[in-house]
């Protein structure tokens, strides 16, 4: 039977359009075929558009104009935040696959956060700072959100938002006359594919699906950038805000620090491989193989640490493996740990705390409110598993002096495998629903899509 929950230690190291269409190509253009309905009527570019390909070929005596444009909507924004009101949120809405970048700047003393996000939730960028922040990612056609959120500082920030979303139309094909073609004795039936809701594992996360070669890199990154394709031997001690580690394999524990004024900040880790090494033991306490703070993993293959992550303040997880964790019962392990913080996005992961006949596990997500209150979390769309005590604790429970307030758990689903009731005791705990802020829906048995209730 696993132990009581020990204290776990830590080392704390409006929119605006360009107005009209300054180019109208073809404007009364019309190509027939006998017969046949016009091929095209109307070629035109508005906001700030820019033509790319224009060409004519001749299909059996047919003229067709092949086109490609570029499009750019511009747009600024200014608002506030507050420590009262963190958040303010915008939508931009590209008409087709291209970018949207993004820059946020303000002049009190002041943290704030810039994220990306498609219409579902999907975390494409964050960036958080005490100075200007940029963004720039590729999109497809839909709504997507940039949001912005108040983290610490002067409790009022003034700030402007501005940048552009650029689309680039498909260019059509040609229409060619009709020649008989032979039809196949038969048509393969192609294999299917994963759905957008298949739970990340070693298929679909980390480094090998990439197919990437490695090279070895230093451990200690001390410039902002994009580090790709890299071995790390011994861990990764990020020194510099901003960057970016990516197709990579970590052998070693990702230290981003806790937050503290001269840390780093934005740092992005995706399609990455992280094998710790670091599982607990009666001197090590238990290890994380990333803490704590202003990072983000994506696709990320985790394991073989005492902790999978530990998490306090402007963190996302998403779309990643946490599993492998082990060594001794000495100090509780959790797939996803937090003592204390703010501003954390727990989506769409596969999280599992199983350590075999040693029985160390607490939970696969655990907010257990050792060292302050932990506030504004969303933990959503996860598969949860564990040997442990619950898959999850919503708060650390009376016994602790601090409390969780303002969690939001939606349409996770509790799994079996390692335990009938997804932990020796349930599915979840100490989730005070008396809190303000507490939002628990949609929550889910994996196995039989049943509702599973919050608990205290």
């Amino acid at each position: 039977m696993p132990k009581p929950r020990n204290r776990t230690g830590r080392t704390r190291k409006g929119s605006s359009r360009a107005s009209g269409g300054f180019l109208s190509l073809f404007s009364s253009f019309s190509t027939r075929r006998k017969g046949s309905q016009p091929l095209l009527r109307r070629l035109t570019f508005s906001n700030t558009a820019a033509l790319l390909v224009v060409a004519v070929v001749v299909v059996t005596g047919i003229s067709v104009v092949l086109h490609s444009y570029a499009a750019t909507t511009s747009f600024s924004w200014s608002g506030r935040v507050t420590s009262s009101q963190r958040i303010k949120t915008y939508t931009v809405s590209p008409s087709n696959t291209g970018t949207v970048t993004a820059k946020l700047t303000w002049t009190k003393t002041a943290t704030l956060s810039l994220r990306l996000a498609a219409a579902d939730g999907t975390v494409i960028d964050q960036q958080s700072g005490s100075g200007p922040l940029n963004l720039s990612d590729a999109v497809k056609q839909g709504k997507y959100s940039l949001t912005v959120t108040w983290l610490s500082g002067n409790s009022r920030v003034p700030f402007s938002l501005s940048g552009a979303v650029n689309t680039v139309d498909p260019t059509p094909a040609p229409t060619p006359t009709s020649t008989p073609t032979p039809a196949p004795t038969s048509t393969p039936t192609p294999s299917p594919q994963p759905g957008a809701s298949a739970w990340p594992d070693a298929t679909n996360t980390g480094y090998q699906p990439t197919g990437v070669i490695l090279h070895a890199c230093a451990s200690l990154i001390t410039a902002a950038g994009t580090y790709d394709s890299c071995q790390f031997n011994g861990g990764v001690d990020v020194r510099a805000s901003n960057v970016h580690i990516t197709r990579s394999l970590i052998n070693g524990d990702v230290a981003a620090y806790s937050g503290f004024a001269g840390e780093q900040t934005g740092l992005v880790i995706s399609d990455t491989t992280i094998n710790c090494g670091c599982q607990s033991n009666g001197s090590n306490g238990t290890p994380s193989a990333i803490q704590e703070a202003n990072y983000t993993l994506l696709r990320i293959n985790l394991y073989n640490s005492g902790h999978g992550a530990a998490v306090k303040t402007n963190v996302t997880i998403q779309d990643s493996y946490i599993h492998g964790l082990g060594g001794n019962t000495e100090d509780h392990k959790d797939g996803i740990f937090s003592g204390d913080g703010t501003n954390v996005t727990i989506r769409h992961n596969n999280i599992e705390c199983n350590d075999g006949p040693v029985a160390g596990c607490t939970s696969a997500i655990g907010l257990l409110t050792d060292f302050a209150n932990i506030t504004y979390y969303t933990i959503d769309n996860n598969l949860l598993n564990t040997n442990g005590s619950y898959c999850f604790y919503g708060s650390g429970g009376p016994q602790k002096q601090f409390s969780s307030n303002h969690i939001t758990f939606t349409n996770n689903h509790f799994g079996r495998k390692d335990s009938a009731s997804c932990g020796f005791y349930g599915p979840v705990t100490y989730f005070d629903t008396s809190q303000p802020g507490m939002v628990w829906s949609g929550n889910v048995w994996d196995d039989t899509n049943a509702s599973v209730p919050s608990a205290y």
